[in-house]
């Protein structure tokens, strides 16, 4: 990953979009299909979200990129200081028990 510039990611489905952390954590520029999981992640200031399964909503977000005057410097730092701030895996592990217990203990 650390060899490119951009992440592009096509999931339908990502409870814990782990490979976008990696990227956001080395500097890529993230363009991802808007869904759970991923929207924690991305929004108009930390990356490119497109319509899953369409084709031009993806071109648009690509084009946004190449067009763009900024080199989006600001993006990929800010990006990596909040993976350090908050993809410590062991606390996202921990949150992820806890919820699954909250809900388990909800069906009882």
């Amino acid at each position: 990953l650390s060899q490119h510039d951009v992440y592009l990611s096509v999931a339908n489905s990502d409870s814990s979009p782990a490979s976008l952390i990696e990227a956001c954590g080395l500097g890529l520029v993230p363009v991802c299909a808007d869904i759970p999981g991923v929207r924690e992640w991305i929004n108009d200031k930390s990356g490119f979200a497109f319509e899953p399964g369409n084709e031009e909503s993806l071109r648009q977000s690509i084009a946004r990129i190449l067009e763009s005057t900024d080199n989006l410097t600001a993006l990929r730092i800010q990006n990596y200081e909040r993976v350090k701030r908050s993809a410590v895996f062991e606390n996202n592990v921990a949150d992820t028990i806890t919820a699954l217990g909250e809900i388990v203990g909800r069906r009882r």
